[in-house]
């Protein structure tokens, strides 16, 4: 039974994202006033070098003004960061099930099942300690069929997370909608160098039949080899983040190739 057949029979809630705008104010209203006391020691700081009667050693005056420097200078990014997201990014609530997603955000509610689905695509990347994400950057897009564009950046937390609960579904949906395409003689292209066609892919200007064919994921690159005059060679390397339905090509290409030997 498939991930879709199963969402008809049983559904269930996966994951729940909330986004709230206050915390940003209020992380914000701290780093202001650290901004302060850090500016009130550097003015002490300054003041004492000024004063004659003060046996300072003037080395350690200038180390503590530029520490006071450093702290008003990170701080001053951060507030200005958390003002622009609180300013820009409303209350947002985001529930994935097995038969759909709903987003609630700014007095609006959106639902979609997943056979809307029309393309989603990992193009989100991050340093991680442990199982948790220091930074992030890029974003988790999905498209529906009626041209809807979501975009789940790092603000809803782990995107790994996030894109393991969505890969299944949309693998599966894409995966057969590009079945569906192939057997109607139309190509799909999964990427600006790569078409798939009912008798193998086109790699850059080259054709490959599926019996010559193997595709692979390795890390953050899709690698495909082929056999060429009795040797298999690589013939292209594609970063998976500008691979279009990377999971429903995966699933397609390896049923497919496996077929033709």
């Amino acid at each position: 039974m498939t991930n879709v057949t199963r969402a008809l029979h049983k559904p269930k809630l996966l994951l729940e994202i909330v986004v709230r705008r206050r915390p940003h104010l209020r992380r914000f209203s701290l780093l202001l006033l650290l901004i302060l006391v850090s500016a009130a020691a550097w003015f002490a700081l300054e003041q004492a070098g000024l004063r004659a009667d003060l046996n300072v050693d003037g080395r350690a005056l200038e180390i503590g003004k530029l520490v006071a420097a450093l702290i008003i200078l990170l701080a001053s990014i951060r507030a200005v960061i958390n003002l622009v997201r609180w300013r820009t990014h409303p209350d947002e609530m985001l529930r994935f099930f097995n038969r759909g997603f709903s987003r609630e955000r700014g007095g609006e509610k959106v639902l979609y099942a997943w056979d809307k689905l029309q393309s989603f695509r990992e193009a989100n990347h991050g340093i991680y300690l442990g199982q948790r994400p220091v930074v992030q950057w890029g974003a988790l897009t999905l498209t529906m069929s009626d041209q809807r564009v979501f975009k789940l950046r790092p603000r809803h937390g782990d995107l790994r997370k996030v894109a393991k609960v969505i890969r299944p579904f949309a693998a599966e949906i894409t995966g057969i909608r590009m079945g569906r395409q192939l057997r109607q003689e139309t190509p799909v292209r999964v990427h600006p160098a790569i078409v798939v066609w009912p008798g193998g892919l086109q790699v850059k200007k080259n054709e490959y039949p599926w019996k010559d064919l193997s595709v692979a994921v390795r890390g953050s690159q899709l690698v495909i080899r082929a056999r060429q005059q009795g040797k298999v060679r690589t013939v292209g390397r594609f970063a998976t983040s500008r691979v279009e339905n990377l999971g429903g090509f995966m699933e397609l290409a390896t049923t497919t190739i496996r077929n033709h030997r």
